[in-house]
C-alpha cells in the first residue's frame, strides 16, 4: 500500500470510502477509508497522514474524541469534521478548541475536495518550518581567544499569518472619478527591513521568565533574514530600497440619471509590500552565566513583493474593497 495522506473515518464502511475515492479524485492525494477508529489508529502508526476527514457522530466515539488520541501520536495532524447532525456547541469547540480546520454539512460534500486540498497545503508548508536547530548569531566579543558572550540558535519557525498585507502598511496612490479616463502611472519606493520583530515572549522552560528588552534582539533581525527566506522560498533581502513601478489606463463609467441606481462614484487605488507573520523559537545559551534561555519571537517577514487594491466608493456611500494585483 502507497502511503496515506489522508485517511477519513465514518462508521458506514461505503461512505468512508466514498469520502477518500472524492478526495483521491479532486486532489490526487492517496487517501483511505475506514470505520473502525481503531484500524485508523494503526493506519495513523504506518502511515505519514497529514489530514483525517471524521464523522462527528459515531457510536464507539465521536470525532473529536478520536481527534484527541491522534493528537497524541501525531500533534501536527489536520482534522476536518465531516457533519449532518453535530450542534453548534460541537462544531464551534472543533474549530477553537481541537482546531479542527474545517466542519463540513454532509449535504455541502463538494466542498471536501477543496478543503483538503488547502488542508494539506499548509500542513506541507509548517512541515517545510522544521529543521533542527542552527546557529545564527553570536553577542559578545566574538574574535577573542576564549569568548563568553551569547550564542543564539534559530529551533523553530511558524506561520501565524499567511501571504497578507498589514493595514497600517497600504499607501495611496491615485483616485479616478465616475466618467473620468486616467492614467494612472506611479514609482514606488520603500525602505523596508526584510524581518522586524515586534514581540519577544520568554518560554515556561526559562527560569527567569520577565520582561525583555526588544532592543537587544534587534542585530538579529538580519541574520535571521536569510534563515527565514530560505525556508519560506522569498526573496533574501537584507535592509534596503525597493522600487516597483505602475502604468495603467483607466476609465470609469459616469454616474447614472437615477439616484436610486447604484454605481461606483469614485475608485482609489493602494499599493502594500506583502508581508507574513511569523512566531520564531530561538534559545539563547548565555556562557558568562552558563544559562540556557527559550525565547518566542514574533516577527513580520516582507517578501519583497507588493499587493495593489483598489477601493469603490459608491453612489450611497458605502465602500468596497478588493485586493487586485500582486506586483513584480
Amino acid at each position: 500500500m502507497n502511503d496515506i495522506r489522508v485517511l477519513c473515518v465514518d462508521d458506514l464502511q461505503g461512505l468512508a470510502e466514498d469520502y477518500a475515492k472524492l478526495i483521491k479524485t479532486k486532489t490526487g492525494l492517496n487517501s483511505i477509508g475506514v470505520s473502525n477508529p481503531d484500524e485508523a489508529l494503526s493506519l495513523l502508526d504506518a502511515h505519514p497522514i497529514a489530514i483525517v476527514v471524521l464523522d462527528q457522530r459515531m457510536p464507539q466515539m465521536s470525532g473529536t474524541e478520536l481527534y484527541e488520541r491522534m493528537l497524541k501520536k501525531a500533534p501536527r495532524l489536520k482534522a476536518i469534521m465531516l457533519t449532518g447532525e453535530a450542534s453548534k456547541h460541537e462544531a464551534i469547540g472543533a474549530l477553537q478548541i481541537l482546531n479542527y480546520v474545517r466542519v463540513i454539512d454532509k449535504s455541502q460534500i463538494e466542498e471536501l475536495g477543496p478543503a483538503v486540498e488547502i488542508a494539506h497545503a499548509r500542513a506541507e508548508a509548517a512541515r517545510a518550518m522544521e529543521f533542527d536547530e542552527v546557529e545564527i548569531a553570536k553577542t559578545g566579543i566574538p574574535w577573542l581567544p576564549l569568548f563568553r558572550g551569547s550564542i543564539f540558535y534559530l529551533q523553530g519557525i511558524e506561520i501565524l499569518e499567511d501571504s497578507h498585507v498589514p493595514d497600517k502598511e497600504w499607501r495611496y496612490i491615485d483616485e479616478i472619478n465616475a466618467g473620468q479616463k486616467k492614467s494612472i502611472e506611479f514609482q514606488f519606493l520603500d525602505k523596508i527591513q526584510i524581518t522586524r520583530i515586534s514581540e519577544v515572549n520568554t518560554s515556561i522552560e526559562s527560569q527567569n521568565a520577565g520582561s525583555i528588552d526588544l532592543g537587544r534582539f534587534a542585530k538579529l533581525e538580519t541574520s535571521l533574514n536569510s534563515r527565514i527566506a530560505s525556508r519560506l522560498q522569498t526573496q533574501q533581502l537584507l535592509e534596503r530600497e525597493v522600487r516597483t513601478t505602475f502604468n495603467q489606463t483607466i476609465e470609469l463609467p459616469p454616474e447614472p440619471n437615477d439616484p436610486s441606481e447604484q454605481a461606483i462614484k469614485a475608485r482609489s487605488f493602494y499599493i502594500g509590500p506583502e508581508t507574513i507573520r511569523l512566531r520564531l523559537r530561538l534559545k539563547e545559551h548565555n556562557l558568562n552565566a552558563d544559562m540556557q534561555m527559550v525565547y518566542f519571537l514574533t516577527a513580520s517577514h516582507r517578501t519583497g513583493q507588493f499587493f495593489k487594491k483598489q477601493v469603490d466608493t459608491l453612489t450611497d456611500g458605502t465602500q468596497q474593497e478588493r485586493v487586485i494585483a500582486r506586483l513584480p
